[in-house]
């Protein structure tokens, strides 16, 4: 604070002898004397000096503190008087003993009386913007403070949220990948019901992995994703046929955790396992500009053949809430039907992950 202020009240300084020179050399007339520019120099070397008391004094004196108001505009009005009184009276007093001349005290105090009568109002601003700074940082270091415990409760709320609708997939997909283990023992394909379990274990450890992750990289997703498919294969068998179309080199892009595990699981459940002859799943992503295209399709009956298929189910409305948190209008989620294909696209914003972890 110290120097901003040195350096503020040196511009002053330099700001007053300039005028008075070019005011002097304006109207012919000759610059003032040594005299005058030494005393101007320590006025406003008492106002620099003075300036950190006259900022505590307005936060020790507070004019928006209710009940108090009036009583602390009395303190700073006395406050300026008195300040104002003694730097008009010192400075000519201190001006004749820095140049060494024999002085008056008589002379000294008619001349400082003088000068505060005829600059007190000129000062009385100065002072009162001065007081008015003082109790403009403090209030807004306290805005700024209240702001960040607002963005930080605002963060703490919209991730509880997150977590919750996080919590609202798992179990719905630990039942599902259960229900299709239970039909594989019920029957008796044993072995394929050990593998099953083996993925499903798989499963919940990359669940476990990302239960705390805002986002992960869309590999993680993807392994997830096959692991969940890997179950449903073992039940479904050659009625599933399921494609992958991942574009090279995005594999580092970040969406959220069980981001495409339930999509493809209302695609499994709600598409392929409609059918008596099975059908496909096609899951795709490439990245077009700053942004990411995730596509899942599938070739079932279609929206509203059954009851997840309307865009109301857990998995589709969990998506949305997930992504309006994440990316607020940033994000695009749309299901629709094009010939015999169910379709359901995303779009986010495109970012990825270094392999040290740094934002790519």
């Amino acid at each position: 604070m110290t120097v901003p202020l040195m350096l503020i009240w040196g511009a002053a300084v330099c700001y007053t002898l300039v005028v008075t020179a070019l005011s002097a050399g304006l109207v012919g007339a000759a610059m003032p004397g040594a005299p005058w520019i030494v005393e101007q120099i320590v006025l406003l070397l008492f106002w620099a000096t003075a300036t950190p008391a006259i900022l505590w004094s307005a936060r020790r004196f507070p004019l928006d503190r209710r009940g108090r108001r009036l009583a602390h505009l009395a303190i700073h009005l006395g406050l300026a008087f008195g300040f104002i009184l003694a730097t008009n009276l010192a400075a000519p007093l201190l001006t004749q003993l820095a140049l060494g001349r024999a002085f008056d005290p008589r002379a000294v105090m008619r001349q400082g009386l003088l000068a505060f009568l005829q600059v007190y109002h000129l000062a009385l601003i100065v002072y009162a913007f001065i007081v008015g700074v003082g109790h403009y940082l403090p209030a807004r270091a306290a805005h700024r403070a209240q702001e960040l415990r607002a963005e930080r409760l605002r963060a703490s709320l919209a991730e509880a949220r997150l977590r919750a609708l996080q919590l609202q997939l798992e179990p719905h997909m630990l039942f599902n990948a259960l229900n299709a283990i239970g039909a594989l023992v019920i029957t008796g394909r044993k072995d394929e019901a050990f593998d099953a379990i083996g993925r499903l274990g798989d499963l919940l450890r990359a669940v476990l992995a990302t239960e705390t992750q805002q986002e992960v990289s869309l590999r993680e997703e993807l392994r997830l994703t096959q692991s969940y498919l890997a179950i449903e294969q073992a039940r479904l068998g050659d009625r599933l046929d399921a494609r992958w179309e991942i574009a090279p080199g995005i594999e580092t892009a970040r969406i959220p955790p069980l981001l495409l595990q339930p999509l493809v699981e209302n695609a499994v459940r709600h598409g392929v396992a409609c059918k008596v002859e099975g059908g496909r799943v096609v899951v795709r992503a490439d990245r077009v500009g700053e942004r990411l295209r995730l596509e899942v399709r599938d070739d079932g009956p279609g929206v509203g053949a059954s009851s997840g298929a309307a865009g109301n189910g857990i998995g589709l409305d969990n998506a949305r809430r997930r992504l309006e948190q994440l990316y607020g209008s940033e994000h695009r989620l749309d299901l629709e039907r094009s010939g015999e294909w169910t379709r359901v696209r995303l779009e986010l914003p495109y970012h990825g992950m270094g392999e040290q972890g740094e934002a790519a």
